[in-house]
């Protein structure tokens, strides 16, 4: 490169920001799926440990509240990331050309853009999935009985 010449105000990467909110949607809707399946599964196995009408476990009521509540945390966390990793599809998707000095810049920064977008696209997509995951995880365990949630630990 020429020092005579200007140099570009804009680098050929997106900003880590950008970069960060793609990578929460692939990332992190899915461990959050996971973690609530899994402390909802562990929870509700302790419980029905002696039965519904046990004498030593967690009380049903307890329980429920902590299902609902975990599913509500846990829901709102995913919504968060997932708007999240929306975003920075979108703005990955109406990114603009980045100025360079030479073609070979050109080619590296328009690259560097499309593998930021498809990595935001499939963010974007695997949030709203595991999002709906959840969402269908935490309505069986809210919506169901205490005795149908312990048939399976029998």
């Amino acid at each position: 490169m020429d020092p005579r010449e200007p140099r570009s105000s804009r680098s050929t990467r997106p900003p880590f920001a950008q970069r960060a909110a793609a990578w929460a949607g692939i990332v992190g809707v899915p461990a959050i799926w996971t973690v609530h399946l899994l402390a909802s599964t562990i929870l509700v196995a302790t419980a029905c440990a002696g039965g519904v009408a046990q004498r030593n476990a967690l009380p049903w009521p307890l329980v429920e509240t902590m299902l609902r509540v975990a599913s509500a945390v846990a829901l709102i966390v995913a919504l968060a990331c997932s708007a999240l990793a929306w975003r920075a599809w979108r703005r990955a998707a109406h990114a603009v050309g980045v100025p360079a000095q030479s073609d070979a810049a050109v080619t590296s920064a328009t690259s560097e853009h499309g593998k930021h977008r498809f990595v935001a696209l499939c963010g974007a997509m695997a949030a709203a999935g595991f999002t709906i995951g959840l969402l269908f995880t935490a309505s069986v365990l809210i919506a169901a009985s205490p005795s149908q949630l312990c048939e399976p630990f029998r």
